[in-house]
């Protein structure tokens, strides 16, 4: 974890969008996800815990495990597939850098032969193979090892939705799972945490050969949304006022955290994105707020970090008279959570153009479908449950931040970036 010290000045140092340690002045109790993943630790089955990228899942269970003095250790599975399999990818992670593996040892021995009165010395050598343990007995060990009386340790199984797509690694983790029973593996008191996307997790386990032997052993935590209005102007508070002595007031304070909010909808990372770039432009402004400074951050956070989803966006965003294309995308734009149904759409889009004659059926559905569709695609179609959702969350900031909806009701794109 990190600290800001006495007289801090610097925004990269209180704004940290990518920084891996806690930035324990600026974390966010989250009293709800605490709670729960506190009791989760002190249960018996192992846990899943997921939210969209940048939701804060990292500074999550660092924080409190760190509190608590959990001893844990964090395995990517993104490594996993270039390392062979979950076990090995497991065993790096748990064991200390740089621990031999012994595979195999020689022995020499002598033996005499008598040949009448002369005895000679013969010198054999041989090689000998030794039976590994299991990798994942042995980081359990280890763990066992550290954890000195603390109570259980964690393996914490980080990026679990990059191992969706190959069978053979979900299959070992499905068997990692079921070992929790095993008396051989429990002894060690060791659980694992998924973390992860929700991109269909939950979906797959249900579907796996294991289904009802690995959900009986899983316990599914709350997940993770962005952070609420409440929280975001707690983060802009603290940061501007607390570590950069801007002095606003609470006036000042609530118009910029509303803003926030509602461009980066909560999420963490995108907050103390947002955040770090406005500093900079207050910087360059004598630290002014002022609509010409908002503008100037929208286009530099755009440029930065948003140019994938601007491009996407502009894929669909036709030019000719298809108004109610457009009228869609605004409206999706305005949604509050990243999954959502045709009619859901359809009674958002009315609220929002009253004026416009729209039947239940004014083709929303078409729309939807043709922005799953091309190089780009915006929305990814759930068949099972007949919901679309957002290829990538950016693709939502960007809606909201490029959009604009006149008083008679027309929508109008504004231009950030040149390609």
């Amino acid at each position: 974890m990190v600290s800001l010290s006495e007289g801090t000045k610097r925004p990269s140092q209180v704004f940290t969008p990518r920084l891996a340690e806690v930035n324990i002045d600026m974390y966010v109790r989250r009293s709800r996800h605490e709670k729960s993943l506190l009791r989760w630790a002190d249960g018996t089955k192992h846990g899943f815990i997921f939210g969209e990228s940048g939701n804060g899942k990292t500074w999550l269970y660092k924080n409190i495990f760190s509190e608590h003095r959990v001893n844990y250790k964090v395995a990517n599975c993104t490594l996993a597939e270039n390392k062979g399999s979950l076990r090995n990818e497991i065993y790096s992670a748990c064991m200390p850098a740089n621990t031999p593996v012994k595979v195999s040892y020689s022995e020499k021995k002598d033996a005499g032969i008598g040949a009448g009165i002369v005895k000679a010395g013969v010198s054999h050598e041989g090689t000998y193979e030794i039976l590994q343990e299991d990798l994942l007995l042995a980081a359990f060990k280890q763990l066992s090892k550290e954890s000195m009386g603390w109570g259980d340790s964690v393996i914490i199984l980080d990026n679990v939705e990059t191992i969706f797509s190959n069978e053979r690694l979900m299959d070992e983790l499905a068997d990692i799972i079921i070992l929790l029973d095993d008396e051989r593996y429990s002894k060690y008191n060791v659980k694992f945490l998924l973390v992860g996307v929700p991109c269909g997790v939950i979906e797959y386990f249900s579907k796996s050969r294991n289904r009802s032997s690995v959900g009986n052993r899983i316990t599914e935590l709350p997940g993770l949304s962005g952070f609420t209005l409440a929280e975001t102007k707690e983060i802009v508070e603290k940061g501007f006022n607390a570590f950069l002595n801007c002095n606003f007031s609470e006036g000042v304070i609530k118009g910029l955290a509303g803003r926030v909010h509602d461009i980066t909808l909560g999420v963490p990372q995108r907050v103390h994105e947002y955040c770090l770039n406005l500093c900079y432009e207050l910087e360059d402004n004598n630290w002014v707020p002022n609509k010409e400074v908002f503008e100037a951050t929208d286009i530099l956070w755009l440029t930065e970090g948003l140019r994938e989803s601007y491009a996407a966006i502009e894929q669909h965003y036709s030019t000719d008279s298809q108004s109610r294309r457009k009228q869609v995308l605004y409206t999706i734009g305005q949604l509050k959570g990243h999954q959502f149904s045709t009619s859901e759409v359809g009674t958002l889009l009315r609220q929002h153009f009253p004026s416009s004659k729209i039947s239940s059926d004014s083709g929303v559905g078409t729309i939807l479908s043709r922005l799953t569709k091309g190089d780009a695609p915006i929305l990814s179609r759930n068949k099972i449950n007949d919901t679309y959702s957002f290829c990538d969350p950016r693709h939502i900031m960007c809606l909201r931040l490029i959009l604009d909806k006149s008083s008679n009701e027309l929508i109008t794109r504004r231009v950030f970036i040149r390609n």
